[in-house]
């Protein structure tokens, strides 16, 4: 006979069935062995699934595709539906369409993102162009009737594996093999899908130069600091000077102002550093240098791309504290690069400087994905020998390659005989058999 059972509370969700036995666990008082159709609520209870509704059919129906969405406030809400390197987009349970575009003209200049028409059919903008008429592929996107949608690059294959972050209107979208791309949206037909560019937004000045004579002794670089972000932009050409400069000869540095700056960093060359010696408001005739001693802790952003080649194309993003973060390439699968807090770009890093950028590695027991077949064979050996309360990355590196070679070959441990036969270096063999090894590391 069946026996009811009161529960309270079903916020545990799913148990996995190896824990169904345990009566004794406080997730067992809560769990559920299967719940189909339902969601579980925080508070405890769980509710009806949310039904489908029909909208639209797929571009292309013989192919899959893959639903992403983009929130930008409670009212402006789309979701956006990607295919075989097209992407069409739906608002208020309907697809997005255009209606009165204008015809083209050969002497307009497009760019990314315009819309014409041209023999009946509706063409989105794919590059810069003027002249090129459509059905030119290099600079146009045929449209299917008055359905809105953009081309992308991105191929059936790939599309589980995009992964996305989003900031106010930019998404920025990810994957190993394809450059970083920003999605941006300025109006209900108005999207964008660009790479990413790694360059301050703010162009370096331009036209340095100082009024001091001819000659390499002293060296100047300048850079534009962009209005209310406080960006700092790449450091212009050097200008340099045969003369000196000290308070009974001070040199001038002057320069071409910056559309959007609001003030300029002036460096000076101290033993192959450039340091900070002071700041030029925007309008001001450059800045007199009386012999600042330059100081080498502010130093000028240095140009970095980490992501600009195959193989450097990151699989993960997403934000953080300000930063946005970028990790695991095909050849640095450990690796995370964040950018400066508050500054999405990369390259704003300098040799010495508070909230510069994040280039760090996630030291894990996992081989490197170019070694997949001994991985886990391998993280198991590092696992067996570990020393308790030691770090075995120290171990690893307390001795030369021929020296632990030397040591392992010593021991007879089963251990031992295991790694040899793995592959490893032989300064990752670790073992606790090994007495010569671990007396070194205490004398150390």
């Amino acid at each position: 006979m069946s026996q009811s059972t009161i529960q309270r509370s079903l916020a545990g969700g799913e148990i996995a069935p190896s824990v169904q036995g345990r009566a004794d666990q406080a997730k067992y008082q809560t769990g559920l062995k299967r719940c189909r159709n339902f969601v579980v609520m925080k508070h405890g209870g769980i509710k009806n699934r949310e039904g489908t509704q029909y909208i639209a059919e797929l571009k292309d129906s013989s192919i899959i595709g893959r639903l992403l969405k983009f929130v930008y406030n409670a009212d402006q809400t789309y979701l956006l539906v990607a295919q075989n390197q097209t992407m069409r987009f739906i608002r208020n349970a309907a697809q997005i369409t255009v209606s009165g575009v204008a015809a083209y003209n050969g002497a307009t200049a497009y760019v990314p993102g315009d819309l014409v028409s041209s023999g009946g059919v509706n063409y989105y903008c794919k590059a810069n162009t003027t002249g090129n008429a459509p059905p030119n592929a290099t600079y146009w996107h045929p449209l299917t009737g008055s359905i809105y949608e953009i081309p992308t690059p991105y191929a059936t294959a790939d599309l589980d594996t995009l992964q996305q972050a989003q900031s106010a209107d930019v998404v920025t979208v990810v994957h190993p093999t394809y450059a970083i791309r920003e999605l941006a949206r300025t109006g209900h037909t108005a999207w964008t899908l660009s790479t990413v560019s790694m360059a301050p937004s703010l162009a370096a000045p331009t036209g340095v130069a100082n009024s001091g004579a001819a000659g390499t002794t002293s060296n100047w670089i300048v850079t534009a600091v962009k209005s209310e972000t406080y960006e700092e932009s790449l450091a212009s050409s050097a200008t340099t000077s045969s003369a000196t400069p000290s308070s009974g000869s001070p040199i001038t540095i002057t320069w071409t102002n910056v559309s959007g700056a609001v003030e300029y960093n002036v460096y000076r060359r101290k033993n192959g550093i450039y340091g900070f010696i002071g700041v030029s408001a925007d309008g001001v005739a450059g800045l007199s240098d009386n012999g600042i001693d330059p100081d080498t802790s502010i130093t000028p952003p240095i140009a970095r791309d980490p992501f600009a080649s195959s193989g450097n194309y990151p699989s993960t993003v997403g934000y953080y504290q300000q930063r946005r973060l970028f990790a695991n390439t095909n050849n640095a699968i450990e690796k995370i690069w964040g950018s400066r807090s508050g500054m999405f770009n990369l390259v704003a890093a300098a040799r010495r400087r508070r909230r510069d950028v994040l280039d760090c590695r996630a030291a894990g027991q996992r081989s490197p994905a170019s070694d997949r077949g001994r991985g886990l064979r391998r993280a198991d050996c590092w696992r067996r020998v570990d020393h308790p309360g030691r770090q075995r990355r120290r171990l690893a590196t307390a001795v030369s390659e021929p020296e632990a070679d030397r040591l392992q070959r010593r021991c007879r441990s089963r251990a031992c005989r295991d790694l040899r036969q793995s592959g490893l270096p032989a300064s990752a063999r670790l073992c606790s058999a090994r007495p010569a090894l671990r007396g070194r590391r205490e004398r150390e």
